[in-house]
Order: structure tokens, then sequence, then C-alpha cells
């Protein structure tokens, strides 16, 4: 139970500090590399079950990478104190590149012009070196995007900033109407159908006896249980006679039941066996890939890194020049073909 507070502790931490009202998805994944950190500096103390503890992190590394997507990757990388943490060069991170690609992925799917995404590409050079109106940061990643002093349609990047959460609940909470076509996408007719739905009886089909069809129970299947089913308590022994129905728990012998008991705690330490092998080697789920993709051992974000952000050092740029894309026309812009136009290689 100890190992198990022990281990579960930091996810604690994580989901207690992502309930906080101005909390965002940059934040969110901030507090999750968070967590990774602090479950790989976790002890195995003397006692303590190894196979439970490499099944744990296992299922972490695994479970990492479900909620590490593409658009939580770059939401860490426009926040202002964690371009270098997103883009970290370690065995399996994520660059510069990278981010230029999910951007424009998203740029395209807004239906941007292809001046608007050259300008996103240009934004995104002078951001990831901290020149011009990116220079600096500061740990409230909405305040700094805020307060930059250039608008979005000067500067697109800004538009992709990810928006404070109560801004987000309070521009849903304005929207009135539930049927305003901003709330849902549904149209009059889906409207007309889930009205006749909703007006025709439905017969619920489940086991109390006021919903069949037929009133009353099934009288054979009564009668078969009265004549056939017996139940068998706990611990109950073979010793008493089978016509012997008045006999109870006290014709149970004090030796009948010290054997009982130990057939159960064999049982139990069976069990516990055979859980702890599977916990061990190949035992464990082989769906499980991870591909050496391995978040606790610092193959996706550095520590390094990571520990500069809780610090609030602060930013220095980059020396190395970043090449980046361009794009062909009125929304129908094709991304290889910027990319390529641009030198960016991937």
């Amino acid at each position: 139970m100890e190992q198990l507070i022990k281990t579960c502790k930091p996810l604690v931490d994580t989901i207690s500090n992502c309930e906080a009202w101005d909390a965002s998805l940059a934040s969110c994944m901030l507090e999750l590399i968070r967590a990774a950190r602090k479950m790989s500096q976790i002890p195995l103390d003397l006692g303590n079950n190894s196979g439970f503890w490499m099944h744990v992190k296992h299922i972490f590394n695994c479970r990492f990478h479900t909620m590490n997507t593409d658009h939580h990757v770059l939401t860490l990388y426009l926040h202002p104190m964690c371009r270098k943490l997103a883009t970290s060069q370690v065995a399996n991170g994520r660059n510069f590149e990278f981010m230029v690609l999910v951007a424009l992925l998203i740029a395209q799917q807004w239906r941007w012009d292809e001046a608007e995404a050259k300008s996103l590409v240009q934004d995104l050079k002078e951001y990831h070196r901290c020149t011009g109106v990116f220079a600096g940061a500061q740990a409230d990643a909405l305040k700094w995007w805020e307060q930059l002093p250039v608008t979005t349609q000067q500067c697109p990047l800004k538009t992709m900033a990810v928006v404070h959460a109560a801004d987000v609940e309070r521009y849903f909470s304005r929207l009135g109407d539930t049927q305003s076509v901003k709330r849902c996408n549904l149209t009059v007719e889906t409207f007309k159908g889930l009205n006749h739905a909703a007006g025709k009886s439905v017969h619920r089909k489940h086991a109390h006896m006021h919903t069949q069809t037929k009133p009353g129970i099934d009288a054979s299947l009564a009668e078969d249980l009265t004549k056939n089913f017996t139940w068998v308590p706990p611990l109950t022994t073979q010793s008493e006679p089978e016509d012997d129905y008045l006999a109870g728990p006290e014709a149970v012998t004090d030796e009948e039941l010290s054997s009982a008991f130990d057939a159960l705690d064999h049982e139990k330490q069976d069990t516990s066996v055979l859980a702890t092998n599977s916990y061990l080697g190949t035992q464990v789920d082989p769906e499980l890939e991870l591909d050496g993709n391995k978040v606790l051992e610092g193959q996706v974000y550095t520590w390094k890194e990571l520990e500069v952000v809780d610090k609030g050092s602060l930013l220095m740029g980059f020396a190395e020049d970043i090449l980046v894309l361009n794009k062909a026309g009125d929304g129908n812009w094709d991304i290889q073909a910027l990319l390529s136009s641009e030198g960016v290689a991937f």
C-alpha cells in the first residue's frame, strides 16, 4: 500500500494543479512532464515490489504518449518559457520543423491564404530565436501574449496562442441559445428528427417485471430454481452427511476450519506469485509498445530544460538558423511544397 501511494502521489498532485481555473493545455502538458520527472526519481526501497514498479513505468510511458499529441506539443511550444523544452534535442524529442508543420496543418484547416501562412512561418522563426517582439518570456503565458505590441493581423502566430481556460468558459457561456450556430452544428432537419424520436414511446428493455410484455414471472424457471439450486456458504466442509439438511456452522470442527483457512492462504499466495510474474519480463501487455520513446528515462523531454522553466530563467534564444516554409494560393496551398520552397526538410 505504501508503494502504491508513493507511486500515485505525483499523478494526484498533477490532477490537483491542472484543476486550477487558469489552467491551459500548455500548463497541463507542463504539469504532466513534471509528474514524469517526479516518477523517474521515485526510489525502489527495500521490500518494494520491483515487478510492480516496472509495470507502472511501462504503463506510464505508454499512457504519456496518448496525451502527448501533436497539438499538445505545439501548445507547450507556444508557452514562452517552454520553447526549448518542447524542442529539446533528446533521443526522441520534437524539433522546430515539426512545430512548423503542425502550425501549418492548423492554418490549412482554418483556410488561411498563402500570405498569412508565409507570415506565420516568419513569426515562428522569430519566436523560436526569441527575437523581435518575441524576445523575453514570463511564466504567465496568457499575459505575455496579450502584452505583445502587435495585433493578430500583423502577427498570425498570436492567433494560435493558447487562450486562458476561463476565457474559453466565458466564451461558451455567452453563446446563449443551445440551438445557436456557434453552440452546435445540428441542422434544422436533424432537430426535426430528434423531435419525432422524442415523441415515440420506447419499450424499456431491462429486468424489472413491470417492463415485460407479459405480466408475472417465469413459473417454470422459478420451480426449477426451487428444486435444483443449492447455496454453498463459504468454508463449508464436505464432512456432514448429504441428507443432514439441519447441519449448520456449529457442526464444523476446529480442524476443518483451520484446514479451510490454510487452503485460502495458499490460494492467495499462488495468486500473488502469478500477478508478480505477469509484471516481469515480456509478460507485460504486448500491445503496449514504446519503440524507445521512454519519457521517464528522459528520452522525450529533458529534465535540464524543465529545471530552467521551473526556475524562471530568461531564454537567450537559439544560435542556429532555422529554415521554414512557403505556400501557394488562396487556402489551397500544399504544405509539402511550401516546406520544400523554404528549405525545410523532415
